[in-house]
């Protein structure tokens, strides 16, 4: 800009010089108007050939670290996120659980209840009634209801259910007592008892059950010391003493066989 500035003044006063000067006597104006522009254009070219070519200024643009001591980084690192690590699960203890107190159940209360009877099973058997009903019972015996001869191998016990009708139909109704006897196949008296009150059982007991007699118990003896033999042909053998003296002397018995591991009779 400071180059075309310069050319446009030289111009200038050159075209000023040649219109107020006076030339020299005999040039006629219009060859002096073209002389004049002729010079300053002259000397415009000698001033532009004279004025040096000034590059434009290039501007570099440079990057000032805030902090001169540290480094300059073109590239800042990008910062990994820490790894989470699993921490251990923390133990619970665990508490006891208390169960609740409950109070113990009550007992229950005892009732009057009759314990139902059992229809045990019996035996024909034989004898004298004289006026008195009765049957011969086997508490507990596994068989039919009616069994003519029962067998009997490690225990043993039968009963007398008996009443005078004119006294009652209970057990032992009109009854003072009752003799009971067993006998081996030798005609060997083992056993005997007299039961004053019902149940009339041969080896004692009563309600509601009556004593069984195991072998096994007794060094397979009979009450009397007599030891077990196995054979056919025993004998139970019962009799009334009735309050009714036309009734007195009563009589039941039957016959029954001992089986098991013991001495042939």
């Amino acid at each position: 800009m400071n180059k075309c500035v310069q050319v446009i003044s030289a111009i200038a006063i050159v075209l000023l010089v040649a219109a107020c000067g006076s030339g020299p006597a005999g040039v006629p104006e219009p060859d002096r108007v073209a002389t004049g522009v002729a010079e300053a254009k002259a000397i415009a070219a000698t001033l532009t050939a004279a004025a040096p070519t000034v590059a434009p200024t290039q501007q570099v643009a440079q990057i000032i670290p805030t902090n001169p001591s540290a480094p300059t980084a073109t590239t800042e690192p990008t910062a990994e996120p820490p790894t989470a690590t699993a921490l251990p699960p923390t133990a619970t203890a665990l508490l006891p659980t208390l169960k609740p107190t409950v109070a113990a159940p009550k007992p229950p209360t005892p009732t009057n209840t009759p314990v139902p009877q059992r229809a045990d099973p019996f035996v024909p058997g034989g004898g004298d009634p004289k006026g008195l009903i009765g049957r011969m019972l086997l508490p507990g015996y596994d068989g039919v209801p009616q069994v003519d001869v029962p067998v009997f191998s490690q225990q043993i016990v039968f009963r007398l259910f008996v009443y005078d009708p004119d006294f009652g139909n209970n057990d032992g109704a009109g009854i003072n007592s009752v003799d009971m006897q067993i006998a081996d196949p030798n005609g060997l008296v083992v056993q005997s008892r007299t039961e004053q009150n019902a149940a009339y059982c041969v080896f004692g007991g009563g309600e509601p059950e009556c004593s069984v007699w195991k072998f096994a118990e007794h060094n397979n003896q009979w009450p009397n010391g007599t030891p077990v033999c196995r054979g056919q042909g025993y004998q139970a053998i019962m009799t009334v003493d009735a309050k009714n003296d036309n009734n007195d002397g009563a009589l039941w018995r039957f016959n029954f066989d001992i089986d098991g591991n013991y001495p042939q009779c």
